[in-house]
């Protein structure tokens, strides 16, 4: 039997109108269960109630369903024993059935090979929601396919929830034309990260890595297990960290963040400073805690993976252990004051998977425009060493020569500065090489010359820098020697899918802005978009496209929760020089700087 209702004449553009009767909806036919509940949820939508599950019979045999029902959400009454019960710990909660017998059935009928509408009850024994309100009712709240991957587009960059909740609530003109709420939203997308990873995170991780090493020969990690198989240690490195290590990896800082993943395991970035004085990341690792073993684990597979080139300084935070295995690993270096951190990069509660992408995509951000405007500028001095070099030149006049000793090839040159006559420092002057070096070890341990070694210049009256004082770390030709070049990275499945989504996102904005602006366009636009939309969904079911995740042979379990030693005590503070902690914010505490001699 024919009807105006049927399976072929669905859609949101044309559900029926409201205020239908029993006698317009019985007898109507539909293709499938999924396009009569379809029809009804519109329906209900429009005339502002909720719809809920009813009754299902199946065939014992085929198992095809025979009898679907949908009610109305306010259909049944409580049970007073509910609210009758004294001990109850919890508030009931707020009654929402009404004994509403609104209501939708259809029968499957061999002889046409339909689900049939058997029954249909349009009256309702309560208030509907009004247009404004209807996008709150929980059947009509769901996140589709399409707005998930918008999603995950947008926190791929570090959008908040809240934040592409407005956006996309600003593409439908207001949040009530939305078909979820920001809680929806967010349990959907941790429902997609629970299925895509589930209790295999350490799996994943390895597994990103190995996928990104085909393609990126430069990439380098190394991780340890426990006795369970649990990921205990990890460590990654990729080329563009390995380049500039052979190129900035004189200076290195060392620090350890806490409580930046959601096992609590200790952070720790290795970085330094590129020729921009900007920080360059040398590698980051995950460690099982925050012993000297761990630390020394570390500091090994990063010297195997940089060609066991040593740094000519260390900088730490101040942690014991990771002072004691600096010192076991790197001999000859001598205590300094310095500090650094690097907190504001770290964010918490993040699973290893997310945590070493979010860190390796911060690994690969080129500085591209700092580049760019260095390479293609007309200035020839170095914004870093010139500003030093007048700093320090300024400060030449307060300089004070003590003693000067000269042989044939050599002159010592002892002196001190205006308001501290009890510290000297000694400036050695090779004659024959024209190499200066001074005691206060500034050129060791930042790299940038003294105002001793200038005072030296201008008592000798030289008047070009010699080349030691000038490092090529900090010319615009520090990369050029370096035989090392990046490649370019590619990426997995996922992450390109998620590049394509967007590429594609970005070029219907210009599309969907001119539409826009007459009617015409508009209506053009929106067949044009519903029809590519239906090609491309049969396209997908037919073609059955996998979203699996790649998987190692041997299963991994997911590291323990750490127990970190939280935030540092004042007790712990050793009152060593006069500066303020970074971490405790007390006059004493410092953290701690190595130099090798």
């Amino acid at each position: 039997m024919s009807s105006p209702y049927s399976s072929s004449n669905l859609g949101i553009s044309i559900a029926p109108k409201v205020g239908l009767h029993a006698s317009d909806v019985l007898g109507s036919h539909f293709d499938s269960v999924e396009d009569a509940e379809l029809w009804y949820n519109n329906y209900a939508r429009m005339l502002g109630f909720g719809v809920r599950k009813d009754d299902m019979r199946r065939r014992k045999k085929s198992g095809r369903i025979t009898i679907r029902r949908w009610v109305c959400h306010f259909e049944g009454v409580r049970d007073e024993r509910q609210s009758q019960n004294c001990s109850r710990v919890r508030e009931p909660r707020p009654i929402t059935r009404t004994g509403c017998r609104a209501s939708f059935r259809v029968n499957y009928d061999d002889s046409v090979g339909k689900y049939i509408t058997k029954e249909f009850r349009p009256e309702h024994n309560h208030h509907l929601a009004s247009t404004n309100e209807v996008h709150l009712i929980r059947s009509h709240r769901k996140v589709t396919d399409a707005e998930l991957a918008q999603a995950k587009a947008l926190r791929h960059v570090g959008v908040k929830t809240c934040q592409f909740m407005d956006y996309m609530a600003d593409q439908v003109e207001g949040p009530q034309n939305l078909r979820f709420t920001r809680k929806d939203m967010q349990n959907t997308l941790d429902a997609s990260t629970r299925a895509e990873v589930g209790d295999s995170d350490s799996d994943t991780t390895i597994a990103y890595f190995t996928a990104k090493s085909e393609h990126d020969p430069g990439l380098c990690f190394e991780y340890t297990l426990d006795d369970e198989n649990r990921l205990q240690n990890l460590f990654w490195a990729d080329c563009v960290a390995r380049y500039d290590y052979q190129c900035f990896g004189d200076v290195m800082a060392f620090d350890a963040m806490y409580k930046t993943n959601i096992y609590h395991k200790p952070l720790v970035t290795l970085v330094g400073t590129n020729h921009h004085f900007r920080t360059t990341v040398f590698g980051f690792a995950l460690l099982a805690d925050e012993t000297i073993d761990s630390y020394t684990w570390l500091l090994q597979t990063f010297l195997s993976t940089m060609g066991n080139r040593m740094p000519v300084s260390v900088i730490t935070d101040g942690d014991k252990a990771m002072s004691k295995a600096i010192k076991t690993m790197f001999t000859g270096f001598i205590h300094r004051l310095c500090c650094w951190h690097l907190e504001h990069n770290a964010q918490a509660n993040l699973k290893n998977e997310d945590f070493t992408r979010k860190f390796h995509d911060l690994m690969l951000t080129p500085m591209t425009v700092v580049e760019f405007e260095t390479q293609w500028s007309a200035v020839v001095a170095e914004f870093v060493l010139e500003h030093h070099v007048r700093d320090e030149m300024l400060r030449e006049g307060a300089v004070i020569e003590v003693k000067i000793v000269k042989a044939v090839d050599v002159a010592l040159y002892t002196v001190t500065e205006f308001g501290t006559p009890t510290t000297c420092w000694n400036v050695i002057h090779n004659l024959q090489k024209n190499h200066i070096q001074c005691s206060c070890q500034m050129m060791e341990s930042v790299r940038l010359p003294c105002r001793h070694m200038f005072h030296v210049l201008k008592v000798e009256q030289i008047e070009k820098i010699p080349d030691n004082m000038v490092l090529r770390r900090w010319t615009k030709k520090t990369k050029e020697h370096n035989t090392c070049r990046t490649t370019k990275p590619e990426v997995d499945t996922d992450v390109s899918e998620m590049a394509r989504f967007s590429a594609l996102s970005a070029a219907c904005n210009k599309m969907c802005y001119n539409a826009a602006k007459n009617i015409e366009a508009y209506e053009n636009a929106l067949v044009e978009i519903n029809w590519l939309t239906l090609t491309y969904e049969q396209q997908s079911e037919r073609d059955g496209l996998p979203n699996k995740k790649l998987r190692m042979g041997t299963k991994l379990r997911n590291p323990a929760v750490v127990k970190t030693k939280g935030a540092m005590s004042k007790a712990k503070c050793v009152a060593e020089s006069s500066r303020k902690c970074g971490k405790c914010r007390q006059v004493g505490h410092t953290a701690r700087f190595y130099s090798r001699e």
